[in-house]
């Protein structure tokens, strides 16, 4: 649906349908669409065609559980137990939250350098900080218009600002498994929306998960096909809602992700933002992933999808977590449980 509203411009049509789905109670979708259009530059107005004075009957929200969300289930329970045997760092109580914010700020440069090359971009820290300062100004200075970097760089700045906000609420207590299902298409449109707005992609293709098979370069697992990803998500948001521990969240949840490789592009970063939210949860510091590091990390991720051994990829977060560099005030801005 989205993406005939997208690629017609039918903003007109979108809105109607919006205020029908949230007349029916589906404010999550009404919102996606209301998100979705935003993002492409329309401005759409929600008129309900429905008459607010009649009951609407719903339907059985029930339905049998699909086989790709029982995997992604199974998955879960199994390497649990493998996580928590291998985690090396405690969980910690967050006291002073503006200097957690803070310090996650301090990081970005060092976390966006390494996060997109690990993708593969050619970007630099005058480059970043440019984009961060507000400096980048592609149409007065040529230089600026590297098209491929600049945008990738411009668009992790302001996904990054997104998660850095989801994780102040999830500071201030809010369930993670809620907050990631409702914000990870944001953080992916406001990825890509530079993208967008330069002419790169279509609007149409920030418009919800993929719609085509995907194969991993240097990787023999093959993502779930697009109509098993719907399903398959909801299963692993549950998954991050019924889990206790948030270490285990932290490490099962990005590699499940990436393991159905829901969207077109940026799964990879998607991930580590998923990573670091849910680190932040277990009140240890944001981690950055280096990019000298990316053979270990992904042979790890390898591991894990075709062996369904988790143990690799747990320890590597793990030491990563306990060599990242202590936060500002930690000894009296963080209290151990």
């Amino acid at each position: 649906m989205l993406r005939y509203l997208l690629e017609g411009g039918r903003s007109h049509i979108g809105g109607r349908v919006a205020a029908a789905l949230r007349h029916l109670g589906r404010t999550r979708d009404a919102d996606t669409i209301i998100k979705a259009l935003e993002s492409a530059g329309y401005n759409p107005h929600e008129d309900n065609p429905f008459d607010p004075k009649v009951d609407l009957i719903t339907l059985d929200p029930r339905r049998a559980q699909a086989p790709s969300a029982t995997r992604i289930k199974n998955l879960w329970a199994k390497m649990r137990k493998a996580a928590l045997d291998n985690i090396g760092f405690e969980e910690v109580r967050i006291n002073d939250r503006d200097a957690y914010i803070l310090e996650i700020e301090e990081r970005y440069v060092a976390d966006a350098l390494n996060s997109l090359s690990i993708e593969g971009y050619e970007v630099s820290e005058e480059l970043i900080e440019k984009v961060q300062d507000g400096q980048w100004k592609p149409d007065d200075d040529a230089q600026d218009f590297e098209t491929r970097n600049a945008l990738a760089a411009k668009g992790y700045r302001l996904a990054f600002e997104e998660v850095r906000e989801d994780i102040r609420k999830i500071l201030d207590g809010a369930a993670t498994g809620e907050l990631l299902e409702e914000r990870h298409q944001d953080w992916f449109r406001a990825m890509f929306s530079p993208s967008v707005t330069a002419g790169i992609i279509k609007p149409h293709q920030l418009a919800g998960y993929r719609s085509h098979n995907v194969y991993l370069r240097g990787s023999s697992h093959v993502p779930l096909p697009p109509h098993a990803i719907v399903d398959a998500m909801e299963a692993l948001f549950e998954c991050i809602s019924q889990e206790r521990d948030a270490r285990v969240k932290a490490l099962l949840a990005p590699f499940l992700f990436t393991y159905i490789h829901p969207f077109p592009d940026g799964n990879g970063r998607a991930a580590r933002f998923i990573m670091n939210a849910l680190l932040a949860e277990s009140g240890v510091p944001w981690t950055v992933i280096p990019v000298a590091r990316r053979d270990e990390y992904m042979n790890a991720l390898e591991k894990a999808s075709q062996h369904e051994n988790i143990v690799p990829l747990t320890i590597f977060v793990s030491e990563l977590v306990n060599t990242s560099p202590p936060a500002r005030g930690a000894q009296t801005a963080w209290k151990a449980k």
